[in-house]
């Protein structure tokens, strides 16, 4: 019994997955670091399940809402597309600046032009995790779908850049109280020294 139980869930894939890929391109390789992403980059419970949510697809954006009956139409209320994930956090125009800021925050702390390409699935899923620069910013992008999040439930018209390094700051605090009672304080240095630094 056991061995076909474990034969049967190895063939398995989360139904998310199934459908993730049929829209992008990712290998298994590519899964397991977007499961451990949320774990590895930040401590917070919130953040971690929050973007377990996004990548079981259960964000409550219109499309969702839609396939659920709670609203008339899946279109977007800021562009009238079809607001699903990657339209909610962004393909939509409201946050294309939101999104140029965003990178060019990150260039400029960095000093560099970012490696790898900044698209929708980045920012769903973030990037493998191969340093401390890229826990970073995997952080800060999961803080910023957050921010996001937020405020398109609210409503807002705007999705002001410096209202997230607000945000940012005040996470970060939090992240930094856990690592100094846990006698962590080198570990956080190194992976989020250089915007705890520069906010």
């Amino acid at each position: 019994y056991w061995l076909l139980w474990k034969h049967q869930r190895r063939k398995k894939q989360p139904a998310a997955v199934l459908k993730w890929n049929q829209s992008c391109d990712l290998s298994d390789d590519d899964w397991e670091n977007i499961f451990k992403m949320p774990f590895r980059s930040c401590t917070s419970t919130l953040l971690q399940c929050f973007q377990y949510k996004i990548i079981h697809r259960v964000i409550a954006c219109r499309k969702w809402l839609y396939n659920l009956r709670v609203l008339n139409s899946s279109n977007c209320l800021y562009c009238d597309e079809e607001d699903s994930i990657g339209h909610f956090f962004y393909n939509c125009v409201v946050l294309k600046q939101f999104w140029i800021s965003f990178k060019n925050w990150w260039c400029k702390l960095t000093n560099r032009i970012v490696e790898h390409a900044f698209n929708e699935q980045v920012v769903v899923f973030g990037v493998k995790i191969d340093g401390n620069e890229s826990i970073t910013f995997n952080y800060c992008l999961i803080v910023a779908k957050y921010f996001v999040y937020i405020n398109r439930l609210q409503e807002s018209q705007t999705f002001d850049f410096y209202r997230y390094l607000c945000v940012l700051k005040c996470r970060l605090e939090e992240e930094y109280i856990y690592y100094k009672e846990n006698g962590k304080l080198d570990f956080f240095y190194q992976s989020k020294g250089l915007i705890y630094e520069n906010l």
